[in-house]
């Protein structure tokens, strides 16, 4: 059992959301602590399941998501062959879609216009100004990828979906939380 699920109700699903990638592995593994939304009507906080979505990405999102990777002092070792794919104007490999990804802690929620002065999200590279609210991620527990279809806004996962998840992070802290 994830350590961010062991005092989730047993038998109760749980909340995920869907990103399109390269989102979904910012998160999961690039430390992406801030997810854009332009609308979020939901009230849930605590332990939010990460999908990627099985929508193609645009080679675009990849270009920005560099960008973002290394305004966030990312290595550039880990970015090379990302790197690499955008200028041969390729999709880059190994960015799974149509399943979960990571588990995070969704830690709060703000309407864009009131984020504390002094909260971190305002210095997250991640973050964007021009977002009607933020998600604030902590404690990103990145996944072995489970196949899963996901949905839009905030969907459920079944509860014995969630028992079987391994936790998949090296020695070096993936995510950074």
């Amino acid at each position: 059992m994830i350590k961010l699920l062991t005092d989730w109700p047993v038998g109760e699903p749980v909340p995920a959301i869907s990103l399109r990638q390269p989102w979904a592995a910012a998160v999961a593994y690039y430390g992406k602590d801030v997810e854009n939304r332009s609308n979020w009507p939901f009230k849930h906080r605590g332990p939010l399941i990460i999908h990627a979505s099985a929508t193609k990405p645009y080679l675009e999102n990849f270009e920005l998501f560099l960008k973002l990777a290394r305004e966030d002092e990312i290595e550039e070792t880990e970015l090379a062959d990302i790197s690499k794919s955008i200028q041969q104007n390729q999709m880059p490999e190994g960015f799974f879609g149509g399943a979960i990804v990571a588990v995070a802690n969704l830690a709060d929620v703000f309407q864009r216009k009131q984020v504390p002065k002094d909260h971190e999200a305002n210095e997250s590279p991640w973050a964007d100004n021009d977002a009607n609210y933020w998600l604030w991620f902590t404690e990103v527990i990145p996944v072995v990828p489970v196949k899963f279809k996901g949905a839009v806004g905030m969907f459920k996962v079944p509860y014995q979906i969630t028992t079987e998840f391994e936790d998949i992070r090296s020695d070096r802290q993936l995510g950074r939380h």
